[in-house]
């Protein structure tokens, strides 16, 4: 019962994210100059998720892809991390997860997730098991 509860509150956590990230912006095309190209900026949609921790159970990841869609992974050990570049049409990107009740951790283990957007953390958040090895650690969630 408890995995069936973990599942649908993962869902619906993505799914916010998912409608929360859809608005486009509009975009002015550059004036025409005989100036020097600038130099190349950052990739603003390049995204990277990271988990880090001593938690020794096994977590069930959901984040968003690079086309927007939502991916999940079973994550079975710590650090664990995923680079990606966004298409345009991505507004917003999101992770979030938990333990999976099968394979739980032990009293007192820690998680720190990270979500990065072009190099620079953007969101950042700690969870930690109950008594019972059990670990959910908030939801993260970026909008370019």
């Amino acid at each position: 019962m408890k995995t069936i509860i973990h599942i649908i509150c993962l869902a619906l956590m993505l799914l916010s994210i998912s409608f929360s990230s859809c608005k486009k912006k509009k975009s002015t095309p550059a004036p025409v100059t005989n100036d020097p190209p600038a130099p190349t900026p950052v990739n603003k949609r390049l995204v990277k998720y990271e988990i880090t921790g001593n938690f020794s159970g096994q977590l069930l990841v959901a984040y968003t892809n690079a086309t927007g869609a939502t991916e999940s992974v079973n994550v079975l050990s710590l650090p664990w991390s995923k680079e990606l570049t966004c298409i345009n049409s991505v507004g917003g990107v999101g992770l979030g997860g938990n333990g999976v009740p099968s394979n739980l951790g032990a009293a007192n283990q820690s998680v720190s997730v990270k979500l990065y957007a072009a190099g620079n953390v953007v969101q950042s958040a700690n969870g930690s098991t109950d008594a019972n090895g059990i670990i959910n650690f908030p939801s993260l969630a970026y909008v370019f």
